[in-house]
């Protein structure tokens, strides 16, 4: 499956088509600049005007061009079609939706047409047996829906007054940042679907002794010869860590990073034992010197340029991953925050995979996702800081949830169960990061791993909450609620 994930801590984007996961971290300063990648194996960088059937409108260099569709690779063109959107055009979803009709790309295709036939209900005749061949590609057998009547754009844009309820409108918490996107849409701003329809399964099995030892010699030749940089390869117990960084900083990180700090640490927390389902094969781990490489292995070789505007990402079909993570030192101001910047997204990013793979790989709500993934990465923030200090994410954190509770207006544990929503969901990233702490604070550390091995065992989340905590979800959600008030009085200050 690919996902894909972004936000200044995160994005992710989904190609549900292509049965993969995609998940990305921190979103740079220079992420309107996007990597299109031609047909003939050029990556242009430029800022995306527009997409439409006569082509990709792009700013290059501070000049206009406009590339014909059949000059850029498809998912390049759906990339740029995210970033730029005419949402309320049904020329525009229909046109777009015959182009990935033509292209293969189904999903996306159904997803155009589907919005087309929203918008204006005459076009059901031409739309429903496109969308019944596409049915057919995809294997499944469901019934075009009915058209709809057209959304109507937001009124609260014209009365400012308009009191909307939080509680009933998500929207209205996120909160955009300088530097920040949408973590589930890979920068475009739009929610795609929860994590239950991007961690799909897929049966990829695992590579044979003589089949791994060939990906490994191609994807270094790749590397060298599409990429750039001098590459290596250190292989330790669970990884395969390329890198075209300093040899030395790469003989440290290999195993101090890689296997000490992530591996280690998730699997004591998750309580994984060696064995124990996990990804295919050891991990590929990618550490690139320069942002632009990064941005190009993305594009290129991953066939996902959004996820070049990240700052990190992981990428998986079914239980075969890998995670890519750039030594973003112009933009972090040195050396030394580029790396704690890159110890700490692939720890993070390492977690989402970790956490979905071990063990049976099913469904696991937003919340308990991005909560430990940000458990985990302040934990290994913190401890690489002067003084043990809290960095800028954990402090954002904690004073969102502090304000929450001072409003006196707190959601409830069932509101905020598929949340964060995207890169900007301030609140969600804030609510799913306290569920963790008071979970991780307040009970046995065995509590946590036992929830999540009853989910994937199949029960439900509140099944699963009886049964590790001892105590029904509403009474759980009773001292979380007590928890939240008495720490934010204490200034969320507490030891690791």
């Amino acid at each position: 499956m690919k996902a894909s994930y972004l936000h200044n801590k995160r994005i992710t984007s989904l190609l549900p088509a292509l049965g993969l996961i995609l998940i990305a971290h921190s979103p740079v300063a220079r992420a309107e600049q996007t990597g299109i990648l031609l047909k003939e194996g050029k990556v242009v960088m430029a800022d995306v005007l527009g997409v439409d059937k006569d082509g990709v409108k792009l700013k290059v260099d501070g000049k206009e061009v406009v590339y014909a569709l059949d000059k850029v690779d498809p998912k390049s063109v759906a990339e740029c079609a995210k970033l730029k959107p005419d949402m309320f055009n049904v020329h525009w979803h229909y046109d777009m939706g015959k182009y990935y009709f033509k292209s293969k790309l189904y999903k996306p295709a159904e997803d155009e047409l589907q919005a087309a036939l929203r918008i204006d209900a005459n076009l059901k005749a031409e739309i429903d047996p496109l969308i019944e061949q596409i049915h057919q590609a995809l294997g499944v057998k469901t019934v075009a829906a009915p058209a709809k009547e057209p959304e109507k754009k937001d009124d609260l844009a014209k009365d400012d007054s308009k009191k909307v309820d939080p509680k009933k409108d998500p929207s209205t918490t996120k909160v955009i940042e300088v530097g920040k996107d949408d973590e589930d849409s890979g920068g475009t701003g739009k929610s795609s679907e929860d994590f239950a329809a991007k961690f799909k399964r897929a049966v990829v099995p695992p590579k044979s002794p003589d089949e791994m030892k060939a990906f490994l010699e191609k994807r270094k030749k790749d590397l060298d010869d599409q990429i750039g940089g001098t590459w290596r390869m250190i292989e330790t117990a669970h990884f395969y860590c390329f890198a075209n960084i300093k040899e030395d900083v790469h003989k440290r990180i290999a195993t101090d990073w890689n296997e000490h700090i992530f591996y280690d640490r998730v699997s004591r927390m998750l309580m994984h034992k060696e064995g124990d389902k996990l990804w295919n094969n050891k991990c590929p781990i990618y550490y690139f010197e320069k942002f632009e490489q990064f941005q190009k292995f993305a594009a290129v070789i991953d066939g996902s340029p959004g996820a070049g505007n990240s700052g990190g990402y992981f990428m998986a079909m079914g239980r075969e991953v890998h995670v890519c993570i750039p030594f973003d030192v112009q933009k972090a101001g040195s050396q030394q925050e580029a790396e704690h910047h890159a110890r700490d997204t692939v720890v993070h990013e390492g977690t989402h995979a970790f956490l979905q793979l071990n063990g049976e790989d099913v469904p696991l709500s937003r919340w308990l996702h991005e909560g430990l993934a940000q458990f985990m990465e302040f934990w290994v923030e913190k401890e690489g800081t002067a003084n043990n200090a809290y960095g800028k994410d954990r402090r954002e954190r904690a004073t969102s949830m502090a304000r929450l509770v001072r409003m006196g207006d707190l959601l409830t544990w069932e509101e905020t169960r598929q949340r964060p929503m995207g890169g900007m969901d301030l609140v969600g990233y804030s609510y799913a990061w306290s569920k963790m702490e008071f979970l991780y604070r307040s009970f046995d550390h065995q509590s946590i791993p036992k929830m999540i091995n009853l989910i994937k065992a199949g029960k439900t989340e509140d099944e699963a909450i009886l049964g590790a905590f001892g105590m029904p979800a509403d009474k759980l959600e009773q001292i979380y609620t007590k928890w939240l008030k008495d720490q934010a009085k204490a200034g969320f200050k507490f030891d690791q």
